[in-house]
């Protein structure tokens, strides 16, 4: 494993992250034709380009995750650039059996996982397949890793619909920010038993709160995503010594979806004292999800709690077709223990508080805990954190 990370945890420069990523693509050898997976976060974009510039003159294909990325977004050259179709594109290298999900879920859930991805990684003949991805919390998988791009973000719907259940049956509280839980477990089952032939090499990057590179962990095994989570756990998390009874999380330009907003709620809810108030200052929202078959079925059912959309994805077939939608949902509830107020954004006052949230103009407000920053980090209590 190559690792790099800052001693104060702040952030370090490009050319400094351009050094040592490129040290660690040197200690891997020569290679005739890399499959490069990339999400479209800026950071992954830049070491994408920069994993492109090392490798001129090989054969070197871009995948991106679930067709977020264009070649002129990445300055990939087109002939590079491969269109995932996702669902078109996928294959099955086996099945996770229903009695292992059985007990990773408690019991809660029955049903069989089928093990997908890309058919280019089976079918490509690459002797490199290099995972692009920020390490960050994640209230489903715990945390954000790349192999979350290969079995879950470019893996087809049905994958994605499972494991998003998955992780919200078993409690995002429980979840996000442990790096040890039955999604993580999932996923290593799946890599140990059908992925671990294949030549892939895991590129984690951590980002301070204001989305500077603080580490780079690149390695083909699980110790690099390990580590990567230990230094964002260190860099990133914020633990109250108690519950504060406001807090106002202000979201930048690019959360332009209520969908996308809600990782303010889930990244925050720890932090709350029950009764207290989340204020979400978004004024970039204009939608409530740009996907329109998901923001149909976020309009019919709302943010309206896990006991109520765990007895209606029983009683209903568009939720039972959209666990990632119920799983959403389920996530994206105060669960009545807090209020959320949706303030100075484009939606209409009937759009924000028809799916169950209270509506706010723009204003300034007072808070014990303001943030600015919500992507990369996590705020809860110490005891929380300390209890699970």
């Amino acid at each position: 494993m190559i690792f790099l990370k800052t001693q104060d945890g702040g952030g370090f420069s490009e050319e400094v992250l351009k050094k040592h990523f490129f040290k660690a693509l040197k200690a891997l050898g020569k290679r005739e034709r890399i499959l490069l997976i990339a999400p479209k976060t800026r950071g992954e974009e830049q070491l994408a380009t920069w994993a492109n510039e090392y490798y001129e003159g090989v054969n070197t294909t871009l995948l991106p995750i679930q067709g977020v990325c264009s070649p002129e977004e990445l300055a990939f050259p087109p002939e590079q650039f491969i269109d995932p179709y996702w669902e078109e594109e996928v294959v099955s290298l086996g099945t996770v059996e229903a009695p292992i999900i059985t007990e990773l879920s408690g019991g809660h859930l029955s049903f069989s996982w089928r093990a997908m991805v890309n058919k280019l990684l089976v079918t490509g003949g690459f002797d490199l397949i290099l995972s692009f991805s920020p390490v960050k919390p994640n209230d489903f998988t715990g945390f954000s890793g790349p192999l979350d791009n290969i079995l879950l973000r470019s893996g087809g719907a049905a994958g994605v619909n499972k494991y998003r259940y998955l992780g919200a049956l078993y409690g995002q509280e429980n979840i996000i920010g442990r790096k040890d839980n039955p999604v993580q477990s999932l996923l290593k089952y799946a890599y140990d038993k059908f992925l671990e032939d294949l030549p892939i090499v895991f590129v984690n990057t951590v980002y301070t709160k204001e989305g500077e590179a603080s580490g780079l962990y690149v390695g083909d095994d699980e110790e690099s995503f390990n580590e990567a989570c230990e230094w964002s756990k260190k860099s990133n998390f914020t633990l109250l010594d108690a519950p504060v009874e406001r807090v106002v999380v202000t979201l930048g330009e690019e959360y332009k979806t209520l969908w996308h907003a809600t990782e303010a709620i889930t990244h925050t809810r720890e932090a709350l004292e029950r009764g207290g108030e989340l204020i979400i200052v978004a004024p970039h929202i204009e939608r409530l999800c740009y996907n329109r078959a998901r923001e149909g079925i976020v309009k019919k059912y709302g943010y309206c709690g896990r006991e109520v959309l765990i007895k209606e994805v029983a009683q209903n077939d568009d939720l039972k077709e959209n666990l990632a939608v119920a799983a959403h949902l389920i996530n994206g509830s105060s669960e009545d223990l807090f209020s959320i107020r949706i303030c100075g954004s484009r939606l209409s006052r009937s759009a924000i508080e028809g799916v169950g949230f209270l509506y706010g103009e723009l204003q300034e407000f007072d808070a014990p805990l303001k943030i600015s920053h919500v992507t990369h980090g996590l705020w809860g209590t110490k005891e929380w954190f300390k209890e699970r």
